[in-house]
């Protein structure tokens, strides 16, 4: 497994939101881009980039104090990379590991293990929302455009929680930041959150006050 040095790559107008965007250096970015062709959102089996070995462990492995614990957790996946395994894991402990790969610098391997994820759990809203987090760091915005888009459809036309609107608008953005239309939906979106929710904090750090802002810069 190889780790990356993380840096902040903010186009024009998203400064206030850095920590939603992040990308990494080393060409990780790069590779994982190669990996995205116009269409359909990429399988897991795309992103893999290692050696998965047939040894399989259960989720026990994975102690509460490890996952408490990012350098712990970070330091046993990269001795036993077969832990990655989605079906011994719950929604929530896969969210976890993936932000721990993320946190380590391990772009890859947490690509696979979220996507992995969202095609085990297709209508978990959560794991919608770590799968959009993880591709929209990655540098693939239209992907969660459209894969928001299809999971609304689902759920007769509504985007579902705040934060999972608030990444449909960030997708929307990086997508086409000079497009009017684009921008008009963006602000339509986040002035929705605001109106429903005054004092909105998402999971990201990102809350009313930075929304707030962010809709300033665009209108």
């Amino acid at each position: 497994m190889r780790f990356l040095k993380p840096c902040f790559l903010v186009p024009a107008a998203t400064g206030i939101l850095s920590s939603a965007i992040l990308l990494y250096s080393g060409g990780a970015a790069a590779e994982v881009s190669q990996l995205l062709s116009p269409g359909v959102s990429p399988k897991s089996s795309d992103w893999v980039s290692v050696s998965q070995s047939t040894t399989s462990i259960s989720t026990s492995d994975l102690s509460a104090e490890m996952l408490s614990d990012p350098k712990s957790l970070l330091a046993f996946l990269k001795s036993r990379p077969d832990a990655l395994n989605v079906d011994r894991m719950t929604p929530q402990i896969a969210l976890e590991v993936t932000q721990t790969l993320l946190f380590g610098g391990e772009i890859l391997q947490a690509a696979t293990l979220i996507t992995d994820a969202k095609e085990r759990w297709p209508q978990d809203e959560r794991v919608l929302q770590g799968w959009s987090r993880t591709l929209i760091r990655v540098g693939a915005p239209s992907y969660v455009r459209a894969a928001i888009e299809s999971w609304s459809k689902k759920q007769s036309g509504h985007l579902g929680e705040s934060y999972t609107q608030y990444l449909y608008a960030l997708s929307l953005y990086l997508e086409a930041p000079n497009d009017q239309g684009q921008l008009q939906r963006v602000a339509q979106i986040l002035n929705s959150i605001l109106q429903r929710d005054p004092s909105y904090q998402g999971p990201d750090g990102v809350g009313a006050v930075q929304l707030s802002r962010f809709l300033q810069e665009i209108t």
